[in-house]
């Protein structure tokens, strides 16, 4: 649920960065607090209006992102404007980190910075800097699978070379692009000329190129952070360079973006430990906690394992798991109570026992 502590510390500053772990959240927020604050989602969370109905497009492929396209004031790029002059600029946490590490110029400092269910964070940020090359990928841009190496010292000495292939491979798409301009048309005439499947095609195929060149880009130069290596033995397995920690890169990535920033969630953990993840002095952390509305008796705790569940277990474990769930359900017959699953596919799967 939305909090009514974080919206009411963005409004006490009048000049705040409000971020969620979830859309989905971003969606609460909107219903509940709509004119308080200025929404903005990624660009796939937008129709393009230049597209006749029944067309549905998103702006990720509008019309404006072809080379040399004048300026289009779409439902993004009015969302993102309007958030980024109010006074609330609410938006994902992942989409936030994203700009923040690789368009940083588009967002001011502003006064405060709350980040709500917060106890997410560290998985955001690594996601932010983890390399994955998924097995299509790997053919694609380097010709086959990558070979699986024991450290991330013996990738980074592979991918010395071909970075810059892959810089080249991506500047050769911005000039097919760019000569698939419609002939005759003036720049205006851009945003009223429908996308070829073939620029629709390399538009794709370019952001998915860009993006995987910064992260790898970074990781080149990141030599003094720890990274793990995750390549499962399947045929189908994607590669995963991750790094170990990012309390070095959080404090330019978050601390710098406001003068005070909250962390908000059920439950963080001390604060020391918090200090250590995210990279921040220990005396700069202040901790405020409230007691839970809900009496003990109220809110106990079960523990009944069955075993760890994982790719490799599903098949053998899933069957006990959710002989489990029922056993649960027939003891309760007359309660209500609601189910988490790890996936939709699983939960489906649970439905059909």
């Amino acid at each position: 649920m939305p909090s009514n502590t974080s919206l009411t510390l963005a409004r006490w500053s009048g000049d705040a960065y409000l971020l969620t772990s979830q859309k989905l959240l971003q969606d609460q927020y909107e219903r509940e607090f709509g004119d308080a604050l200025q929404l903005v989602k990624g660009r796939e969370n937008y129709l393009c209006e230049r597209y006749a109905p029944p067309a549905r497009v998103t702006t990720t492929h509008g019309l404006c992102r072809r080379p040399r396209a004048p300026f289009c004031q779409c439902p993004y790029a009015r969302a993102k404007l309007a958030a980024q002059n109010g006074p609330i600029f609410c938006t994902n946490t992942a989409y936030f980190l994203t700009l923040r590490q690789w368009q940083r110029e588009q967002l001011r400092r502003r006064r405060v910075l709350v980040v709500d269910e917060a106890h997410n964070l560290e998985v955001q940020l690594v996601r932010v800097f983890t390399v994955a090359f998924a097995p299509d990928q790997m053919t694609k841009w380097f010709g086959g699978p990558l070979p699986r190496l024991g450290s991330a010292d013996e990738y980074r000495i592979l991918f010395e070379d071909d970075v810059s292939r892959l810089d080249m491979a991506l500047a050769l798409i911005d000039d097919r692009l760019a000569s698939l301009r419609p002939p005759g048309l003036v720049d205006d005439d851009l945003l009223s000329y429908p996308l070829t499947p073939q620029e629709l095609a390399l538009l794709g195929e370019r952001d998915l190129l860009e993006s995987a060149l910064a992260r790898l880009h970074f990781f080149l130069d990141a030599e003094d952070t720890e990274w793990v290596v995750r390549y499962p033995t399947e045929i189908s397995a994607a590669l995963e360079l991750v790094p170990l920690t990012v309390s070095a890169m959080a404090p330019a990535l978050l601390w710098d973006a406001a003068e005070l920033i909250v962390l908000s969630t059920a439950f963080m953990g001390r604060p020391e430990a918090i200090a250590g993840y995210f990279g921040l002095e220990p005396e700069a952390v202040r901790a405020f906690a409230s007691e839970s509305p809900f009496p003990v008796a109220q809110r106990l705790i079960e523990y009944r394992p069955v075993g760890a569940l994982s790719k490799a277990t599903l098949s053998e474990l899933e069957p006990a798991l959710f002989a489990e769930v029922a056993a649960i359900l027939a003891a309760h017959p007359a309660e209500k109570g609601l189910v988490h699953a790890a996936s939709y596919a699983a939960a489906r799967r649970l439905l059909t026992e």
